[in-house]
Formats: C-alpha cells, sequence, structure tokens
C-alpha cells in the first residue's frame, strides 16, 4: 500500500528562532530542491537533504504512483516515506533504520512526519518508531551523507587569528564539532617563543567568530601547545608533544572544557611512565570522556617504537586506563604517529612499519571491553609497498577506517592514496583505494583525513594546481560499497605555497581546513577554511 502524504508536520520542541535561507523557511519546512533534485527541510539553519542528490534525474514522472517530482508519498509495504525526483520514487531511510508491523506512534498513524528540535531532524512514523530522514544507513541524521549534497559545496568563511602574525602557523591543526571549531597555532609566541596556542571559534547563523583563545597556564617556549587538537561538545583536548615535564621533549596534553563562553584548563595529562623525547600528545582524539594520546617516539618495542595511552574522564578527574603497544612493534616503527578514537575503537597509524617492505607502514585497531583494551586487527594495503608511508593519517567512524598513504606512488612519487576498510564483526576488509581524479606526482593526497558516515575530507597540501604547493582537499561519497571523488575544494584566495589541507575536519555539513602557510597576517601567520552549501 502506497498512501500520497500531505505536507503537514507536528512539530515537537519548536520554540526557535532559527531560520533558514535560500530559501527563507523555518525549522521543520519542507522543500523540493529543484537544483539537487531531492526533497530537504530545515533544521533550524540548513536545508537538509532527506534522500540523495539527483541534479541530472530525468523528468519524465514516477510510477507505482504516477507522482511528479516533489511528490511525497508513505509506501506501507516497505514502511518508508518516499519522494518522487522527477523519475524514481526515492527512499528517506535505509532499511535497516526501520521497523514494521506495529500500530503508529505517540497516537500518530504510519507515515506521519515531525519535526524534532531537541534532534535537528525530520522524522517519520514507520509504524513503530520515529525514524530520521537521511538516506545514509549509519546512526542518526546527523552522521548521514545524504545531509547536504556535497558536489555543490563551496566556501563559506575564511578565518584567521585575531591576533594572529608571521610564522603563527594558525591551522596546523584543527577540529570541529557542531557549531564549535577548534584551530591550533602551534608556532604562537604569547608564553614565549613558539609556545603555541589554539583559537576557538563558534557559528551562529552562518557566521563564525572567534569566541576564545586558549594558552597553556604553565606554557613556556618551544612547548608548541596546539600542534594537535580534537574537540568533542565542550570538551577540547590539546596537545603539547615538546612540553618538558618529564625530560626534554616528553610531551604533555591539556584539557579544556567550556561553561557559556568561557573555556576553562580542566586537567594536564602526561603519561604515567613518560620520558625524554616520547612526544607524548603529538598525535590525539577525543571520544565522549575518553582520550587517545600517541606518544610515537616512546621506546617500549625499540627506539622509536612508538605507544599511545587511553585516559578516562570520571567527573572533572582523567585517569589513564591503559597503554597500548603494537603485538610485533619494532624500533623506528612510530606506532602512534595518528590515532583516531571512536566510541571503543581505537585506530592507530603506524607509518613506518616495514611489513610491505621499508617505511611500507601499518595500521592497528584496538578494542575495549569494559576496561581492557585488545589489539583487535593489523591493516596493511594490499598493494602496500616501501615508503609509502601507509597510516600517515588516519579516521574511524562506526565500522569504516581510511587510512592514509601519502608517499604512495601510483600516479607519480608521492602522489599519495586513502585506503577504505570496513568491518564486519571483528574482521575488517579493505573496501576501496582512494585517489583524486587529478591525481599528480608529489601531490600527498592522504596527508590528512577526516571521515564522518559515508563522507571523506582527504587532504592533499602538496597539490600545485593553484601554484606549487598551493593544497587542496577532496570530497569522496558512499554509495553502497562505492566511492565516488565528489567534488575538489581550493580556496578562493588560494597560492602558492599555502599549503590548504594540511588539517582537515568534517561535520555532517560542514569542512574546515586549515592554511597554515597562508600570509594574510604575515608570512606563514596562516588561516582554515569552512566549506558548505550556502
Amino acid at each position: 500500500m502506497k498512501t500520497r502524504l500531505a505536507l503537514t508536520v507536528f512539530t515537537l520542541l519548536a520554540n526557535t528562532t532559527w531560520a533558514c535561507s535560500n530559501p527563507v523557511g523555518q525549522a521543520g519546512n519542507i522543500i523540493f530542491s529543484d537544483a539537487a533534485k531531492t526533497l530537504q527541510y530545515c533544521n533550524g539553519t540548513n536545508w537538509i537533504n532527506t534522500g540523495p542528490s539527483f541534479p541530472s534525474a530525468a523528468q519524465t514522472g514516477c510510477t507505482g504512483p504516477t507522482g511528479k517530482a516533489g511528490d511525497v508519498i508513505y509506501a506501507g509495504n516497505l514502511g518508508v516515506v518516499q519522494f518522487c525526483n522527477g523519475s524514481s520514487w526515492i527512499d528517506t531511510a535505509c532499511a535497516a533504520n526501520r521497523t514494521l508491523g506495529g500500530s503508529g506512534c505517540s497516537g500518530k498513524p504510519a507515515g506521519s512526519l515531525q519535526y524534532s528540535s531537541t534532534a535537528n531532524e525530520l522524522q517519520f512514523c514507520d509504524s513503530t518508531n520515529w525514524v530520521a530522514m537521511g538516506w545514509g544507513c549509519t546512526g542518526s541524521a546527523a552522521s548521514q551523507t545524504g545531509l547536504i549534497d556535497w558536489s555543490l559545496a563551496t566556501q563559506l568563511q575564511k578565518i584567521t587569528a585575531s591576533d594572529g602574525a608571521a610564522n603563527d602557523n594558525f591551522g596546523y591543526s584543527v577540529s570541529i564539532s557542531g557549531d564549535t571549531a577548534l584551530v591550533g597555532s602551534y608556532l604562537d609566541d604569547d608564553r614565549g617563543s613558539n609556545s603555541g596556542s589554539v583559537y576557538v571559534f563558534t557559528r551562529s547563523g552562518g557566521t563564525w567568530t572567534q569566541q576564545a583563545k586558549i594558552t597553556a597556564a604553565d606554557g613556556a617556549a618551544s612547548d608548541n601547545l596546539g600542534y594537535s587538537v580534537s574537540l568533542s561538545g565542550d570538551t577540547a583536548l590539546i596537545g603539547s608533544h615538546n612540553d618538558d615535564d618529564w625530560g626534554s621533549n616528553s610531551g604533555s596534553v591539556y584539557v579544556f572544557t567550556r561553561s557559556g563562553g568561557t573555556w576553562t584548563q580542566q586537567a594536564k595529562l602526561n603519561a604515567s611512565d613518560g620520558a625524554a623525547s616520547d612526544n607524548f600528545g603529538l598525535s590525539l582524539s577525543l571520544s565522549g570522556d575518553t582520550a587517545l594520546i600517541g606518544a610515537h617516539n616512546d621506546d617500549d618495542r625499540g627506539t622509536n617504537s612508538g605507544s599511545a595511552y587511553v585516559f578516562t574522564r570520571s567527573g572533572s578527574t582523567w585517569t589513564q586506563q591503559a597503554k597500548l603497544n603494537a603485538s610485533d612493534g619494532a624500533a623506528s616503527d612510530l606506532f602512534g604517529m595518528s590515532v583516531e578514537l571512536s566510541g571503543d575503537t581505537a585506530l592507530i597509524g603506524s607509518k613506518f612499519d616495514d611489513d610491505m617492505g621499508a617505511d611500507s607502514g601499518s595500521t592497528y585497531v584496538f578494542t575495549r571491553s569494559g576496561t581492557t583494551w585488545t589489539q583487535q586487527a593489523k591493516l596493511t594495503a594490499a598493494d602496500g609497498a616501501a615508503n609509502d608511508n601507509f597510516g600517515n593519517s588516519v579516521s574511524i567512524s562506526g565500522d569504516t577506517a581510511i587510512v592514509g598513504s601519502s608517499f604512495d606512488d601510483d600516479f607519480g612519487t608521492n602522489s599519495g592514496a586513502a585506503y577504505v576498510f570496513t568491518r564486519s564483526g571483528s574482521t575488517w576488509t579493505q573496501q576501496a583505494k582512494l585517489t583524486p581524479t587529478d591525481a599528480a606526482a608529489s601531490q600527498n593526497f592522504g596527508n590528512s583525513i577526516s571521515l564522518k558516515g559515508e563522507v571523506a575530507l582527504i587532504g592533499a597540501y602538496f597539490d600545485s594546481g593553484s601554484g606549487f604547493s598551493s593544497g587542496a582537499a577532496y570530497i569522496f561519497t558512499r554509495s553502497g560499497t562505492t566511492w565516488a571523488q565528489q567534488k575538489k575544494l581550493i580556496a578562493t584566495d588560494i597560492a602558492a605555497s599555502d599549503n590548504f589541507g594540511i588539517s582537515v575536519s568534517l561535520t555532517s555539513t560542514t569542512a574546515l581546513i586549515g592554511s597554515y602557510f597562508d600570509d594574510d597576517l604575515g608570512s606563514s601567520s596562516g588561516s582554515a577554511y569552512f566549506f558548505g552549501t550556502p
């Protein structure tokens, strides 16, 4: 049974003045985008796709039942709301998210629509539950691919530090979470030469504004605070890998939290067995109340074999939970050079591991059960070769991991690549190898990576399409098991040697890209850019 729907939306907790633009709309309003050929709703800030975009969809009409572009039906046999994109009826949620055979949702019949302003998403009743509209199959609507059409992404804003200066390297590290972004400036000099700092920006409407500048209470020259950053809600994790608490360049990590608009240092983290030159904090990742921190020059398995540490928070107290080493770690592997954490799964790069040849690289997966961490898998590229540096960057989202190999040579020396792996049960399998359509020697594609659901943002900071090492970043999306490049992103004012793409971070609707050698406030003062759809 398929029922044609009148678009009446029941709104939950919709006392909001937020609005979308182009066209103007309030939270919960629904439109059909003629450009993207998809049904969209306003989430209070942006127009969000409920299904995949088909800009070239034929406009011959839909059949079974008959419909035209923008018509909406409830397919009772499938338990899903569908829209006509001009030629086909398109599901607004994948089968894995739907339950049939129920009697309705909160007194509303199957096929009813409502807008939840607590979740900022449009939902339909599948006969049993309220289901977020959005065509990805990985979690809530906020993590799904269909939120925007990345092929239409454009530059939204460029940001610089309010007090930026030459050689600050603002943009070397970036992290974005919702309407808040962190940008590292690890050679800033507030606490001494190259002591480092981090800037916080927040978005109101469509505009990003600097909210705070963070420095360490005990910061000192050459500490390099902000070399690495990770943001989760109101908590910022900031690396200072050349801090000297446990010896020269032993490294440390700072935790800052926000209350209202004020950021306060909550903790300083050090490895329980920290030692000189460990560089604890060169890489890090924050997921809720758990932090994963790399110390790539730790010597447990030989000189510079590397390690990673897990810390957890209870209340406002942070405690070391585990130290992780590769089961087959060896000298000079640099295990921990890159890390990322997603829930109870940790991804740790070891870019100088030698399994496929000298410095071919590898990446390890660890999982947590209770408080115990265990190595689940070791990942290597199917076509790995010497000097590929597989594992120089890593990102994980759910059961999908992407690993950068920026010195891969498929399209010339150091052209670069990124590998996608997926997990089924506890088994990881290579799904794809990604390279850009304009791949070239020395591009270093894969030097930075951020994965969100079915979307990957991949940096190529030595791309020379706009001048030598001007840089670029690429958006890839997955449909089923197939990955395709959607867009090459470059700054509107890009110039030679900007190194745009040195750092990247992605949410469901916004890409943040660092350009640490940009010169707006002096040579190599640095900048960062936001991309999305207007």
